[in-house]
């Protein structure tokens, strides 16, 4: 992919008509905004944190300074060997950042200037879609990529003795989001045994081995009967959404998928399915049910995750002015406790963000309440101390993630699962593929 990014030379001749509140009077005005963002975005491009913060008004304990350093210093990755992996797919993407206006979207009063641009970078949610072996399998793909996303942004400045400086980046975590993403990198399962027989058990072929194989049978028939709403769903929200795994360790697979609730439907919201397989009655069972796991009006965002006896999920939907973010725990060791095939509940968090916004004053505000349910449906208020300590210990506690859509940020109550976020969903066709001979 070749992105050419623009120039003050280039820029500046379309500058001289079309802006809002410009004149003659501004053309040295309006270079100047146009340069100081031109190395904005290079700056941008080649994550020099340092660089663009010089091009800003901001100061070490703003919290507009922070945040630059904190993503473009990549200092949200505490893992070391994540950061050895990860780093270089963070870099490609935004080299390849390129940005572009269009006129009558600068005004120019005085000493302040507004200015609407769109960032241009390689489509990465496209391609951390896919399924990849290693990281150097991912970045090769970026690489080859020809497909690019767009992340529209607002840029304030203020001229200070002559020198006109940022004073606000209003999309600068939309635009660099990827940064709190993965590919899905992972090992296909590897077959422990041949195409199976009706012959007695063997050593080649011990009883655990044909167990784990009728299990296999039995989910793949029985994801045939689901196989176009987890593609839907796939499509829908261009990620994979299929695994098998022993979420609690009883020797028997678990089948985890996610599927569309309305296959007619390009903005439907899809649900989270979790089975197992009981070889005594020979029958597909559903241990739970996630309604609005993935959900169109805010991206659904969700981690999946297992603790040390929790399996938990964390799921967000709603609206800009009002999200709402569960996180609802269900217990591993029903076999143990309750002789029913089926996770037992232990309760439900929810987080409520309010948002609002005031044009007078360009004033972002953000308001939260707290909520807990013991049976998982009838919530009342909770403690913020409460909530916090509770949703942070699950998050400390994680030993395996089953999937995501977005890493938290730093300073969210979940963020500690990002040491170990390494994404295990597939494709449809992928888990059939590497399951086809059992």
């Amino acid at each position: 992919m070749i992105l050419k990014k623009a120039t003050a030379a280039v820029l500046a001749v379309a500058t001289l008509a079309g802006f809002t509140g410009c004149n003659f009077k501004y053309k040295k005005d309006i270079d100047a905004v146009i340069e100081v963002t031109d190395k904005y975005v290079e700056a941008l491009s080649e994550l020099d944190h340092e660089a663009v913060l010089d091009l800003t008004d901001w100061d070490e304990d703003d919290d507009e300074y922070k945040d630059i350093k904190f993503v473009l210093g990549f200092e949200f990755i505490t893992d070391s060997v994540l950061m050895d992996k990860i780093c270089e797919c963070y870099e490609y993407i935004a080299s390849t950042i390129d940005y572009s206006y269009e006129d009558g979207r600068i005004t120019i009063d005085d000493n302040d200037a507004t200015l609407k641009i769109q960032y241009r970078m390689v489509d990465w949610k496209k391609v951390f879609a896919g399924s990849y072996a290693s990281y150097d399998d991912a970045l090769a793909a970026l690489k080859n990529s020809d497909d690019t996303i767009i992340v529209k942004d607002t840029l304030k400045y203020k001229k200070e003795k002559g020198t006109w400086k940022i004073t606000k980046i209003s999309k600068f975590d939309e635009a660099f989001s990827f940064v709190y993403a993965l590919p899905n990198i992972g090992t296909e399962p590897q077959p422990t045994i041949t195409e199976p027989t009706d012959t007695e058990p063997t050593e080649s072929k011990s009883q655990q081995d044909l167990d784990y194989a009728e299990t296999v049978r039995a989910y793949l028939a029985f994801m045939k009967d689901h196989e176009a709403a987890i593609k839907h769903a796939e499509k829908i929200y261009n990620k994979p959404f299929v695994t098998f795994y022993d979420l609690d360790g009883n020797g028997v697979l678990d089948m985890i998928f996610v599927s569309a609730d309305n296959v007619n439907d390009n903005y439907s919201s899809a649900t989270l399915h979790i089975y197992t397989y009981d070889l005594k009655t020979k029958q597909v069972i559903e241990k739970i049910t996630v309604p609005e796991i993935a959900y169109m009006a805010e991206g659904g965002s969700f981690y999946i995750y297992v603790t040390e006896g929790a399996f938990v999920v964390s799921h967000r939907n709603g609206e800009s002015a009002l999200q709402h973010v569960y996180t609802d725990v269900y217990s591993l060791d029903f076999e143990e406790k309750y002789g029913i095939p089926g996770f037992t509940v232990l309760g439900s968090f929810k987080r409520d963000e309010h948002y609002e916004y005031d044009p007078a004053t360009d004033k972002e505000t953000y308001t939260y309440e707290y909520f807990f349910a013991q049976d998982g449906v009838n919530y009342n208020t909770c403690e913020e101390a409460v909530y916090k300590d509770s949703v942070g210990k699950l998050a400390e506690q994680v030993i395996y993630v089953i999937g995501y859509d977005y890493l938290p940020q730093k300073g969210d109550v979940e963020y500690p699962i990002v040491k170990d976020a390494d994404t295990n969903f597939d494709h449809y066709d992928d888990i059939v593929e590497c399951y086809k001979n059992y």
